[in-house]
C-alpha cells in the first residue's frame, strides 16, 4: 500500500474522533502522532542507498516547514466561510459547515511547491453546505476548475504537481561569473554569489537585463523563481526583497527564510522587461543576506489532484 494512503488509513480512524467534541483534544494529539509514526516507519522500511525517498529526504534540508508539517502535522480549525491554505497546514478540519457553505483556497505558490493537505467536513453537514476546494489562479483541480465536498463528514487528500519548462531564463545563476547581472547600492555579486550588506535605509538592485536574459520572455505566464538563501545577520527594521513589476505583474515577495531549493511562484508582466530582485530597507540598522543559484522557468503545467 503506498505510503500515502498507508497514513489515510490512520486518519480515517481518528477522523471519526475529531466528530466527538469531547475527545478532540486527545483526538488532535493522536492523530499527529499517527501521521508522525505512519510517515517515519514506511519511509524508513523502503529507504534503500539510492531510492527516491532518500532523494526526497536530501530536499528536506533546504526548508524544514516541509519537514515539520510531516513530522509534526498541523491541525487548523476553520470555522469561517473562507479560508486560504497556509504553508504549515497540513489538516484542514472545516467545523463551519454547520453554519453554511465554505471556500478553501489553494494558493498558487503551493501548487508549485508539491504541497499536499487533508480537507475534512469535520461540521458534519456538507450535502447541506457545501465545501468548495478552488485554486488562486488558473490552475485546475483534477480538471476541473474547482472540487465540491458534498457528503457528510467526507474528507479529500489533495495534492499538488508543477511541472516546469527546461529552458532557463537567467545568465549565470550560480555567479561563478557575473558579466550578465548589474547591482547597486548594497548588493554585491563579484564573490560567487549575490550578497547584501546593509549599510543605510536604501534600495539595493540585481539586475539582470532582457537582453542579457538566455531566452525570450512571456508574457502573463507563470513563472517559478528557484533560489538559495543564506542569512548572516537577519534586518532589524522593515527590510524586505521582492521581485519588481518589470517583470513580474505584480510586486513579489521572497521571504526572508533562509535555506536551499527554495522556490516562489509569480505571473509575469504582459510584457516582461528587465529582471530584477529589489531589496529596499526603510527603518534597519543591519541586514547580510546571500542569494545564489537563482533558476527561472516557465512553469508549463500546474495543477491539483485528488485522493477522496
Amino acid at each position: 500500500m503506498p505510503l500515502s494512503l498507508k497514513v489515510i488509513s490512520g486518519w480515517v480512524k481518528w477522523i471519526r474522533m475529531l466528530q466527538d467534541s469531547k475527545v478532540t483534544t486527545l483526538a488532535l494529539a493522536k492523530l499527529q502522532a499517527i501521521v508522525a509514526n505512519a510517515r517515519e516507519i514506511n519511509v524508513l522500511q523502503g529507504i534503500t542507498s539510492n531510492t527516491r525517498e532518500l532523494n526526497l529526504l536530501h530536499g528536506f534540508t533546504g526548508s524544514t516547514v516541509k519537514l515539520n508539517r510531516h513530522v509534526d502535522p498541523k491541525v487548523t480549525v476553520v470555522n469561517a466561510a473562507t479560508y486560504t491554505i497556509l504553508e504549515t497546514d497540513s489538516i484542514i478540519h472545516v467545523t463551519y459547515t454547520t453554519t453554511g457553505a465554505c471556500t478553501i483556497t489553494w494558493p498558487s505558490k503551493l501548487i508549485s511547491a508539491q504541497f499536499d493537505c487533508l480537507i475534512l467536513d469535520a461540521g458534519g453537514n456538507a450535502a447541506s453546505n457545501n465545501i468548495t476546494l478552488a485554486t488562486e489562479g488558473s490552475e485546475t483541480i483534477d480538471g476541473d476548475a474547482s472540487w465540491i465536498i458534498n457528503g457528510d463528514y467526507d474528507w479529500i487528500l489533495a495534492y499538488s504537481s508543477a511541472r516546469v519548462s527546461s529552458q532557463e531564463q537567467l545568465g549565470e545563476g550560480a555567479f561563478a561569473t557575473h558579466a550578465l547581472w548589474d547591482v547597486t547600492n548594497d548588493l554585491v555579486d563579484s564573490g560567487g554569489n549575490a550578497t547584501y550588506t546593509w549599510s543605510a535605509n536604501q534600495t539595493s538592485t540585481l539586475t539582470q537585463t532582457s537582453a542579457n536574459q538566455l531566452i525570450k520572455s512571456k508574457g502573463s505566464q507563470t513563472y517559478i523563481l528557484a533560489y538559495d538563501l543564506t542569512e548572516t545577520v537577519a534586518f532589524d527594521g522593515d527590510g524586505a526583497i521582492t521581485i519588481t513589476t518589470g517583470f513580474a505583474s505584480a510586486s513579489t515577495t521572497i521571504p526572508l527564510t533562509a535555506g536551499t531549493g527554495l522556490t516562489v511562484e509569480f505571473t509575469s508582466a504582459s510584457s516582461p522587461v528587465d529582471f530584477v530582485i529589489q531589496i529596499v530597507s526603510g527603518s534597519d540598522s543591519q541586514g547580510t543576506y546571500v542569494l545564489d543559484n537563482l533558476s527561472l522557468k516557465l512553469a508549463e503545467e500546474s495543477n491539483l489532484f485528488i485522493r477522496s
